[in-house]
């Protein structure tokens, strides 16, 4: 999949941290529209090809749908596929809480590549969706506690040792994003 000539992908950042058995792929562009399950089912078959033990999925949901019992709280919910294994337990001991049936059709949008992922996958290896309830706008903040919310699942990063948690920094290609100073030369 990766080496393909096929069209229907986006850009794609891989990311590989052989020391811990680790490979991020960060999506940077939208699907083509139409075409996210095609490329779902070429995603998954470069994870079954490449033996991934378990996919972790990150993805958002819309905050406008959500029900009035999940407006309070942890906004992030998470989805298992495949074989359960020790994750339930894990994500009870970190104090997640599971997809309310009710919001299946919101995360898994028919068509969409969260859908086409998770349903590919379970299939091949163990897959989690980690999913945030947000809103349209600036996310930054959104993206930060699913981040560390995926980082206490996976324990990428383990917590400093004077206690505390990892603290996080969005990356320089967010920093347009996070001021309100934009530079009015530009336009002059």
């Amino acid at each position: 999949m990766m080496h393909s000539q096929s069209t229907r992908g986006c850009y794609l950042v891989l990311l590989r941290d052989p020391s811990k058995n680790i490979t991020f792929i960060q999506q940077r562009a939208p699907t083509i529209k139409g075409y996210a399950r095609d490329f779902a089912k070429e995603l998954s078959t470069w994870i079954k090809d490449n033996k991934f033990s378990h996919v972790l999925v990150l993805a958002s949901v819309d905050a406008t749908y959500r029900h009035d019992s999940q407006i309070r709280g942890q906004q992030v919910r998470y989805v298992i596929g495949g074989d359960v294994g020790q994750r339930e337990t894990r994500l009870n001991e970190i104090q997640m809480q599971s997809l309310e049936e009710r919001s299946y059709d919101l995360l898994f949008k028919k068509g969409s590549l969260t859908e086409g992922l998770y349903e590919e996958c379970k299939n091949i290896t163990q897959v989690t969706v980690l999913a945030i309830f947000c809103s349209e706008g600036d996310n930054i903040m959104d993206s930060m506690i699913l981040t560390h919310c995926a980082n206490l699942f996976i324990q990428a990063i383990p917590p400093p040792a004077s206690g505390g948690s990892v603290q996080w920094r969005s990356p320089n290609s967010w920093r347009a994003m996070e001021s309100n100073n934009v530079n009015t030369s530009l336009f002059q």
